[in-house]
């Protein structure tokens, strides 16, 4: 099947992605040594998560807010000398902004059918669990070492098997939870299921698809969540990507590869970095006249 059937039953993709603006000193709004996506490597820069609605190959910026650490958040003179109103200094994770992103999005009445993001979202069980209880279908990737159970594990707290010590009140897990890089090494080549994604320029582009039924469970929940692991592997090399979904259990195979494997990576181009506070901040109005350009190419 040819997903060209597809393209025009989708609707956009809200996209939530994180990344640094290197900065030098110490005045800048939240501004910090930490993680800079730009340079590959932990240096002092600010960070900001941003939002994007992707459609095919196109895509525009949403929303935007600044990442203010706990080294801010905690320094409440440094924050006023910054001329950050009070209101704002609350400490969010990032992935705590992304969310809201989704939120404040919803309520500006702009549509959307999934949300996507990368493995440092997919990793965060709170993420996930906060769009699945607003109702919001979700494809996000995950990292090799991600851990699923093949089976519904149905924890449960354990009996007590003597008067002696404290009562068991940690549910338990009745299987145990295997990697995902560990599961695909068991897979035969004959479960793949080659799909054509679209056409380009230089033909068709393919990539090879693995889907599976999975439960997740965090070790705190009642109980697990049954969710779609989507594997993606290059046809002419050997890049896989791995991705989990909330969607619908009816949802063709094909249709949840397509949106996988087409998401959009956003980059972020023409903000000035020393600007980014203005743009990004909680409290900024964001109309300082700094163009913000994105461009999408395949998530593969």
């Amino acid at each position: 099947m040819h997903f060209g059937e597809f393209y025009d039953r989708y609707s956009p993709l809200f996209q939530s992605h994180s990344t640094g603006f290197p900065k030098k000193g110490d005045k800048s709004v939240g501004v910090k040594r930490q993680w800079c996506g730009q340079l590959g490597k932990v240096d002092n820069c600010q960070v900001g998560v941003f939002s994007a609605l992707g459609y095919r190959e196109h895509a525009t910026p949403v929303g935007f807010k600044l990442y203010l650490p706990e080294d801010w958040t905690d320094d409440q003179k440094r924050c006023e000398t910054a001329g950050i109103p009070d209101e704002s200094v609350v400490f969010y994770s990032k992935h705590d902004l992304a969310f809201q992103l989704v939120l404040e999005a919803r309520r500006q009445g702009i549509q959307f059918a999934w949300v996507g993001a990368d493995g440092f979202y997919g990793e965060n069980p709170a993420f996930l669990r906060s769009l699945d209880q607003t109702n919001e279908t979700f494809v996000i990737d995950v990292h090799k070492d991600q851990r699923i159970y093949l089976e519904n594990p149905e924890p449960v707290v354990p009996a007590r098997k003597s008067n002696k010590g404290p009562e068991p009140k940690k549910p338990k897990a009745q299987t145990e939870p295997v990697r995902v890089d560990k599961w695909l090494e068991q897979q035969p080549e004959e479960a793949w299921q080659r799909t054509i994604v679209r056409d380009t320029t230089k033909g068709k582009l393919l990539v090879d698809v693995l889907h599976k039924l999975v439960w997740l469970w965090d070790g705190e929940e009642p109980e697990a969540h049954c969710r779609h692991l989507i594997v993606r592997r290059e046809v002419t090399g050997t890049k896989v990507k791995f991705s989990l979904s909330n969607a619908p259990e009816s949802t063709a195979l094909l249709d949840r590869a397509f949106i996988s494997g087409c998401k959009g990576r956003m980059w972020f181009r023409g903000v000035p970095g020393a600007k980014v506070a203005q743009l990004a901040s909680p409290h900024g109005n964001g109309h300082d006249g700094n163009a913000v350009f994105v461009r999408a190419t395949p998530f593969i």
